[in-house]
């Protein structure tokens, strides 16, 4: 018995030294990256641009559940990347100790105004209502009624159509995530930038106009900008979906579809938070605006019938 106990112990102690000579010899940089942001903020497409950019020997987590995401933070690999958004934070227990264990931090933030508008369509895909022909139609019909007249429909009174479609088919135990809970997250946001000063700020603005340098020159890698993000595959993710569909890849949308009745309704919320993160206090609107389908209603159709959700 007693030599079997030996040579347990030297089988470890050689497999740990073996290990050892094999970190030392490897010579790649060690990045532990992590991208966070809101909802529709473009951590998608930063994360697929990161990790294009590091190519190989890449761990890589997408939206992780608590025990992946527990799992990148003890890991020693020497490449990881981690995307999360804050839609998920309560999963992250001690989010704000444990981006410190990351060598880089990328906070991605946007105008708020268009995540609101992002934020209305995207999530669609997973309401139940979406699977209810004749709901689903009464939302369809008030965007089409909002592509023909822009003035027809606030985007508020939209959230409230949609929340109130979806508060009729769901679960006694459910609620509709609403406009109120992207103010929420996007507070979050602003207030872990204002903590923690050695996070490196993206706006998506610049994202889209390909104004990256400082970006790559930040994590010592050459980013670049319009990533695929249909192509994305991953193995640790929380998400039910992977199937990501981009719709305008662009910004300032949003002064197409506010009303002035959006104006009264959002400015005194969000113009606080809009000045933390550097955006202008200027509301004025399109004087003719105009709605694309295929980013709207279209849109909406288009991934409500991609996506294949059971409850």
């Amino acid at each position: 018995m007693t030599w079997k106990i030996t040579v347990l112990v030297l089988s470890l102690i050689a497999l740990f030294a073996i290990n050892m000579n094999l970190e030392y010899f490897d010579k790649t940089p060690k990045k532990h990256i992590l991208i966070i942001g809101t909802a529709k903020s473009g951590t998608t497409a930063v994360y697929k641009s990161v990790k294009d950019a590091i190519g190989e020997n890449l761990t890589s987590y997408f939206e992780p559940n608590a025990s992946d995401f527990n799992a990148a933070l003890r890991s020693r690999a020497k490449q990881i990347l981690v995307k999360i958004t804050l839609i998920d934070r309560a999963q992250y227990k001690d989010l704000y100790d444990d981006i410190h264990h990351f060598d880089k931090k990328i906070m991605v933030i946007r105008d708020p105004r268009d995540i609101l508008i992002s934020n209305l369509l995207y999530t669609v895909r997973w309401m139940r209502f979406s699977k209810d022909p004749e709901r689903l139609n009464i939302f369809l019909t008030a965007l089409k009624e909002k592509e023909a007249d822009p003035q027809s429909h606030s985007v508020l009174s939209l959230y409230q159509l949609r929340d109130r479609l979806e508060s009729e088919v769901m679960q006694s135990w459910e609620s509709p995530r609403s406009w109120q809970d992207e103010y929420n997250d996007y507070a979050i946001a602003i207030r872990m930038i204002q903590k923690n000063p050695d996070l490196h700020i993206l706006r998506y603005e610049d994202y889209v106009d390909g104004k990256l340098e400082g970006l790559s020159t930040y994590l010592g890698l050459d980013i670049q900008g319009n990533a695929d993000v249909s192509t994305l595959k991953e193995q640790h993710s929380i998400k039910k979906s992977l199937r990501n569909i981009a719709r305008s890849k662009s910004y300032g949308n949003w002064k197409n579809w506010f009303t002035a009745q959006d104006v009264d309704a959002f400015r005194p919320l969000f113009e606080p938070l809009m000045t933390a993160s550097g955006y202008s206090d200027d509301w004025t609107l399109n004087a003719t605006p105009e709605i694309d389908p295929a980013k709207s209603s279209a849109y909406v159709t288009r991934i409500v019938s991609d996506t294949e959700i059971t409850w």
